[in-house]
């Protein structure tokens, strides 16, 4: 599972919808969370959601929870497959 498909699980299940196409995590998602999802180093979350910030596919923090661009997540999904 990628960082993308697993922060696309966390948005299903915890998520609310705020506005059409954007989803608020309110729970604490930690980046050793998504890693152990994604059976990749934490590293490599934080590294993939720098750019996802930057890319605006993402907003927020694990402690103030995110607003995830949903269509967006999910063309970084299909591109890591």
């Amino acid at each position: 599972m990628t960082e993308a498909r697993a922060l696309l699980t966390f948005a299903l299940h915890l998520g609310e919808e705020v506005e059409p196409g954007r989803v608020r995590i309110r729970h604490k998602v930690t980046q050793s969370d998504l890693a152990a999802m994604a059976g990749v180093a934490r590293e490599s979350v934080s590294r993939t959601l720098g750019v996802w910030t930057r890319q605006k596919i993402l907003e927020g923090s694990s402690r103030g929870g995110y607003v995830v661009h949903e269509a967006r997540l999910q063309r970084e999904a299909a591109a890591a497959e």
